[in-house]
């Protein structure tokens, strides 16, 4: 084939390979932009899932440093009130917080101190102090600086007890044979003893008036009063000495809202309630009743009308039965326990207690919280706390004119008054007199004088607030 021929044959090929080329660079350029599209969409997704990832990782940092933090704060508190129970009385007075007790994972701050004034409450007339403690948490984490959690707590506890006498009053008198001594419920078959106190609190004279009467144990009255024996013979078998009246701290009564008609009468001589969903106002039964009240709780029998005061009465006749299963506070206006001779009888369950709470009179009569009849016996579980509202307006009788057994604590914000019977406890008259009848028997319950000085499941430090701050 001549030259010319093959050359302008090669040219030919070069001139189609190239059209062909073109024509492939063109398709490619048409794709190439979907897939970059595609890819930096991709990219950006990735980038996004990358910060999420980063995002919920630092949350769950600090959400698991805040866990860490918190539980460290709660586990110093827990020690702090650990403390306290072994020492209540010296802890109350604490303004700094005891060292934590082991080396832990972060730091704690801690601050506390003693809340103004104190109170009583509850079965056993125990006086409380209230103690704020607020601790702070802190726990290094790589993310945050620090994870950090506060926790303020407000804590009753336990500091001593109003009813660490066998009878006071401003005034005790101690008519005709009289008895006063001492036992202790813990060791219930130890005979009588003679370390039972008795204290008068009137700065005038005859502070404390016996006829006839014995004390196996001290007597103090106040500076500028005096011990006078009216008729012979009067024994005294302890210390007759001088001491300042007891600061007795108010009462915190309860407050609620009655609900519900009256209870006014007994359908087949029995009725048997929930505690927690009692459905009356209060209690007026004139004929005797035997009366259940299972679990814990409080019943609300105050007056809520101060224009028109429509008194609400727990009143339970002469020859009824109340059996308390649980841990039963009442809150009333008066409450009634039979009449002038006689009265109902009371049986507290195992581990059961019945406080009461009362503005105005109370006469508790008849056979209370006996281990004859069923009770464990021990003082501390049955409380009445009468005369609230500050005005003397009656008088409160523990016992029965004939004969009846109390084994309890009273106290009286006026004043008290005591029948012939047998008492086992301790009877407080705050403000006025204590007048016991001829023929009383009182027996202090020296176990009593430990109720705010051990905590115990029956006298826990209570927890009244609690807050992340």
């Amino acid at each position: 084939m001549p030259k010319e021929v093959v050359v302008e044959h090669i040219r030919d090929l070069t001139s189609r390979r190239h059209q062909g080329l073109g024509f492939l660079f063109t398709r490619r350029g048409f794709l190439l932009l979907p897939v970059l599209v595609v890819t930096g969409g991709l990219v950006l997704l990735g980038a996004e899932g990358l910060l999420r990832s980063q995002l919920e990782l630092v949350a769950a940092e600090r959400l698991l440093a805040k866990h860490q933090a918190l539980a460290l704060a709660e586990g110093r508190l827990d020690e702090i009130v650990t403390a306290i129970a072994a020492d209540p009385v010296t802890a109350s007075q604490w303004t700094s917080c005891p060292p934590p007790s082991a080396a832990t994972l972060g730091t704690t701050t801690c601050t506390m101190g003693p809340l103004s004034g104190t109170f009583v409450d509850g079965p056993g007339g125990v006086i409380k102090q209230e103690v704020q403690i607020t601790v702070s948490g802190l726990v290094p984490d790589a993310v945050n600086p620090q994870g950090r959690q506060t926790v303020e707590v407000v804590v009753a506890v336990p500091v001593g007890t109003i009813f660490d006498k066998g009878a006071y009053g401003n005034f005790v008198t101690l008519n005709e044979g009289t008895r006063v001594d001492s036992y202790d419920s813990s060791t219930p078959l130890a005979p009588p003893g003679s370390s039972a106190t008795i204290q008068s609190g009137a700065t005038s004279s005859n502070g404390i008036a016996l006829f006839r009467s014995q004390v196996f144990g001290d007597a103090f009255v106040a500076p500028g009063s005096s011990i006078v024996c009216y008729f012979e013979p009067c024994v005294i078998t302890g210390v007759q000495g001088i001491a300042s009246p007891p600061t007795i701290p108010p009462v915190r009564m309860l407050t609620g809202t009655p609900s519900g008609p009256a209870l006014t009468s007994c359908p087949g001589g029995a009725l048997t309630f929930d505690v927690s969903s009692f459905p009356y106002s209060n209690i007026k039964l004139s004929e005797p009743c035997d009366i259940t009240f299972n679990g814990d709780g409080t019943l609300f029998f105050q007056t809520t009308n101060r224009v028109l005061p429509l008194l609400n009465y727990f009143t339970l006749p002469a020859g009824s039965r109340l059996t308390v299963n649980g841990r039963v506070q009442v809150v009333a206006d008066k409450l009634y326990f039979g009449d002038d001779f006689n009265g109902p009888t009371v049986v507290l369950g195992a581990d059961a207690s019945f406080t009461a709470y009362t503005r105005y009179q109370s006469r508790v009569r008849g056979d209370i919280n006996n281990p004859a009849s069923g009770s464990l016996g021990r003082p501390r579980d049955f409380t009445v706390y009468a005369g609230l509202s500050g005005a003397p307006l009656g008088e409160a009788i523990p016992a029965s004119r004939t004969g009846g057994t109390y084994y309890g604590t009273f106290f009286e914000g006026s004043r008290l008054l005591l029948p012939t019977g047998q008492t086992f406890g301790s009877l407080i008259a705050r403000s006025n007199s204590f007048i016991s009848n001829s023929w009383s028997q009182i027996h202090q319950d020296l176990s009593l004088k430990n109720e705010g000085a051990v905590v115990s499941p029956t006298n826990p430090i209570r927890r009244r607030s609690w807050r992340i701050l």
